[in-house]
């Protein structure tokens, strides 16, 4: 028995956080959970506080920890375990403990980065100059003579032609070994290797072949880190699994529980069956959800196809738990949002639509094509952008980076203005001059942690006290218009040469674009746009009220939480939300579930679930039929044709 195992998380203990959380209470359920320290599978429902109940955990086990120089390690997609201990127990001491020596909360790539890849990398001899998949590959693909660009072009292949797919370097391309092309793209590859260039996946590769050749890397994590908490298990990718499994191989040495939910497994490849890793063995069950009330909840468990039993104990909006909604369009797609929004008018008061309180009102879809569709075509609508015209797709990726300037600043004024914290707009900026030095000088600037931290690290100590300050002059700059914006960058370009020898040039990155949250479109439906932030504005022309509408994908929108969501019926190899409906009727076959249904199934669960008051359906209405209107109506949902 590992000497943490003997820790026993009492009544009294889980009371103590709550009295440190100061909103929260814990059930029994919950309770359970956190005084398990078992190799156990927890499967928390959507809602249901996952991430906040494993901090709970934490919190319990920092203040008991036995252990100087062994920690806790708790690994995800996302910072989000991270941030919930900053924002929970950030002024704290057992938050302070959590987020140092010797434990480690953090996000997969960054661990095996960290402990695994670059040590090996190092001592093989490679310098690490920049990690990042972007700008690696854009600068591999430069790199190309005109033969190997041609053969990547008439292939139909892109950039991640250049990403190496094992390690020792190993391509994914069409053609020989021996061919011109492959030859030059893998010249290339190794060279940027050489330099210390790496993608995100290719630190990965490096991880696993240094576990898998040195036996001893193994054991000392496991020493290092006894014990293993696993957050969104469910997205864990089977290399990713394979890689931690590699890693935490002993069960003499460390201890581990994954949390997740399989219903939500939906950052897989759409076409390919992963293995089923999570759960994986004997778990615990957190059911009941915090974040919407019983009618959604009943609604959305029948299209949960791993495990059923979602309760929803949220009561705020009680009063419009029968005000669910599937509309039914023919042909024009333009009368959707229209008719969402003043659904949306008549269940919700301006207060609870009011944007800044943190709840806003969704439109999602499977598909978000970059390309409107042909409204004769028959698989219209195919994607989101066949709703909204002025949707952009890249803008609902979570990894879409402003492209210039001003965009940062932007971004960086409004997170200021509403946090009331100054350094939201010095990292804003920091992160837009980083990923300009980064792509038009000879500066090495690491791409991992804050901006601004990065930046100073090219600085002398001594400077980055005044090159802050410069930065946060810039605040009191306005940017209203074009020639206020260039008198702003006069000033940038005397901080970037003062601080970073880097003189004026022209670099459309620093031009003027218009800011379309101030300046809006009318349309025909008494609606406004705003595209920048993929926002459609619409204001009721017989009550004047106005409510906002962000349109995202679903996979963007995974971990949020909205007032109310609308799934958009979308194409992927046959209409999205019809193949479902048997299971929305709560109806499944009884025959083995199709691959893509599966996924289909997983993200409208997803989507779904996003909501604390309502949820809303569009789909075409010669895509169901009346049994089908009547089964769901019975169910609870109300039918309404535009």
């Amino acid at each position: 028995m590992l000497p943490f195992e003997e820790i026993e998380i009492t009544d009294d203990d889980i009371d103590k956080v709550e009295q440190l959380f100061g909103n929260l209470s814990f059930d029994e359920e919950r309770r359970q959970i956190i005084k398990n320290i078992k190799n156990i599978d927890i499967q928390a429902f959507p809602g249901s506080g996952k991430t906040t109940t494993l901090v709970a955990k934490l919190a319990i086990l920092a203040r008991k920890w036995p252990y100087s120089n062994k920690g806790i390690c708790v690994l995800s997609h996302t910072n989000a375990a991270r941030t919930e201990i900053e924002n929970r127990l950030g002024n704290t001491d057992v938050g302070r403990r959590l987020l140092s020596y010797p434990h480690f909360i953090g996000t997969l790539h960054s661990f095996f980065d960290t402990f695994v890849a670059k040590p090996w990398l190092r001592s093989n001899g490679y310098p690490i100059t920049v990690i990042d998949t972007e700008y690696v590959l854009s600068k591999r693909y430069n790199r190309l003579n005109y033969i190997a660009k041609a053969y990547i072009k008439n292939k139909g292949l892109s950039e991640s032609a250049c990403e190496a797919v094992s390690f020792p370097i190993a391509l994914n391309l069409k053609c020989k070994e021996t061919a011109p092309s492959y030859i030059n793209i893998m010249n290339c590859v190794k060279k940027s290797f050489q330099e210390g260039f790496f993608t995100f996946d290719e630190i990965l590769y490096v991880a696993k072949y240094a576990i898998n050749h040195s036996s001893y890397i193994s054991n000392a994590l496991q020493i290092r880190f006894p014990l293993l908490f696993i957050d969104e298990a469910q997205d864990t990718s089977d290399y990713q699994w394979n890689l931690i499994e590699s890693c935490f191989n002993n069960p003499t040495l460390s201890l581990r529980q994954a949390f997740g939910d399989a219903n939500q497994a939906i950052f897989q490849n759409y076409n390919s069956k992963s293995s089923n890793h999570f759960p994986e063995r004997e778990y615990l069950t957190i059911s009941s959800s915090l974040r919407f009330g019983e009618s959604i909840a009943h609604l959305i468990d029948p299209i949960g196809i791993e495990i059923h039993g979602l309760t929803g104990h949220y009561s705020k909006y009680g009063n419009i738990s029968n005000k669910h909604t599937i509309f039914l369009f023919g042909t024009d797609t333009s009368k959707v949002l229209p008719a969402y929004a003043e659904h949306l008018l008549c269940c919700f008061s301006d207060e609870d639509l009011d944007d800044s309180k943190g709840m806003q009102c969704y439109a999602v879809g499977m598909v978000h094509t970059s390309e409107e569709s042909d409204p004769t075509n028959e698989k219209y609508p195919i994607g989101v952008r066949d709703y909204w015209s002025d949707y952009n797709h890249n803008r609902s990726k979570s990894s879409y980076k402003p492209q210039t300037l001003i965009e940062y600043v932007r971004i960086g004024m409004r997170a200021a203005k509403k946090s009331g914290n100054t350094f939201e707009l010095v990292e804003s900026i920091s992160d837009g001059l980083r990923w300009f030095m980064i792509h038009n000088t000879d500066n090495k600037l690491s791409l991992s942690g804050k901006a601004f931290n990065s930046l100073c690290k090219n600085l002398p100590s001594d400077k980055t006290v005044d090159f802050r300050l410069d930065l946060l002059k810039l605040q009191n700059l306005s940017i209203l218009n074009k020639a206020e914006w260039y008198m702003f960058i006069d000033k940038m370009w005397i901080i970037l040469e003062k601080y970073f020898a880097i003189r004026k040039s022209e670099n459309q990155f620093f031009d003027w674009t218009d800011d379309a949250d101030d300046t809006s479109a009318n349309n025909d439906e008494g609606g406004e746009v705003s595209t920048s932030q993929n926002v459609f504005t619409y204001t009721s022309p017989t009550s004047g009220r106005s409510v906002h509408i962000h349109l995202s994908s679903i996979h963007s929108e995974k971990g949020k939480t909205h007032l109310a969501t609308l799934v958009l019926d979308t194409f992927w190899h046959d209409r999205n939300i019809p193949s479902i409906i048997p299971w929305l009727c709560n109806t499944p076959p009884k025959k083995k579930i199709q691959l893509r249904n599966a996924m289909r199934l997983k993200c409208q669960y997803v989507a779904l679930s996003r909501a604390r008051g309502l949820i809303c359906m569009a789909l075409r209405k010669d895509t169901i039929t009346p049994e089908e209107q009547s089964a769901l109506s019975t169910l609870g949902w109300n039918i309404v044709e535009l």
